[in-house]
């Protein structure tokens, strides 16, 4: 009997542990992995680690190619963020290389410029010296065109290193014009 009660309690403590890292936020580093002839750290954050920010709102929502995002809705300011501290023991392959990619659908019925999306990157450093780094990633507007469907967006470069919290917003503007912006968790890596 009791090594049955041993056996239930280890079962019971393996899965309360699995899923307390499950979905841990902010979510660790892994890796090394090797892909298109890049070696690489992943960063990306899941998306139970975003909150929202902003005027506006979201929802949930799966885009048309089975990946699961956020609609962004009507506001001068929605936006979804992330954030994660790069650790003394987190690997740094290039402290210069680091990337970051989303699936994007936006679709302006007026193709005006007032429906915007940004990709945008914060790093912020040790007691604020020098200040915090802002990079523009991607942007888009309805005059550029629609993105319709499923629109991978890869972007390069931004430094962060030891120490630096690293800041992730997908954002979006629609006022009014019954614009659909709809876009995945951002992957975050880190490259040779």
């Amino acid at each position: 009997m009791k090594k049955v009660c041993l056996l239930v309690f280890l079962s019971i403590l393996t899965l309360v542990a699995a899923n307390a890292f499950a979905d841990q936020c902010p979510t660790p580093p892994s890796g090394p992995y090797w892909w298109n002839g890049l070696n690489f750290e992943d960063y990306s954050q899941n998306a139970s680690c975003y909150s929202f920010y902003g005027s506006g709102g979201y929802t949930s929502t799966t885009l048309d190619c089975g990946y699961g995002g956020w609609q962004l809705t009507n506001g001068n300011y929605s936006a979804m963020r992330a954030s994660f501290t790069i650790g003394p023991n987190d690997p740094v392959r290039n402290s210069s290389h680091w990337r970051v990619g989303t699936t994007l659908t936006a679709i302006s019925p007026a193709h005006t410029s007032w429906d915007y999306f940004a990709l945008t990157i914060y790093v912020s450093h040790p007691n604020n010296t020098p200040p915090t780094n802002t990079y523009t990633m991607y942007t888009w507007n309805g005059s550029q065109g629609d993105l319709n469907g499923c629109n991978l967006v890869e972007r390069t470069y931004f430094s962060a290193n030891t120490g630096d919290t690293v800041t992730i917003e997908e954002r979006a503007t629609i006022l009014g014009s019954g614009a659909t912006i709809k876009v995945t968790p951002v992957t975050v890596s880190n490259t040779d």
